[in-house]
């Protein structure tokens, strides 16, 4: 539990205007907003990158898409997601892609 509310507290760093996500085992936080995305481990310095591009997926505008920095990938899906360490649900899920290392985890705005 220590764990999770020192990801809730890196992730008042956070731009309040960005799309916040966190992630358990390992503990993460992601925030993406219009031009960046940043990427923390619990107990590590967070690591921000410009976004290179935006997808969309097909037909689904707003549904699904995809945000790309130079070594990252996050794709981002509508649905409700639960952390599996608290009892709160998010609108949507995350999978990051971070060098040959996938992690998921839920996001809200």
């Amino acid at each position: 539990m220590k764990k999770y509310l020192a990801l809730m507290i890196l992730s008042l760093s956070f731009n309040a205007s960005a799309l916040t996500c966190y992630g358990t085992e390992p503990f993460f936080g992601l925030a993406i907003d219009s031009s960046s995305m940043t990427f923390g481990f619990y107990g590590a310095e967070a690591l921000s990158e410009k976004i290179v591009s935006k997808t969309d997926a097909q037909g689904t505008k707003g549904f699904a898409y995809k945000v790309r920095t130079k070594n990252m990938s996050a794709s981002i899906i509508t649905g409700d997601c639960n952390d599996g360490m608290s009892d709160r649900n998010y609108p949507f899920h995350l999978l990051l892609e971070r060098g040959n290392d996938v992690f998921y985890g839920c996001c809200l705005k």
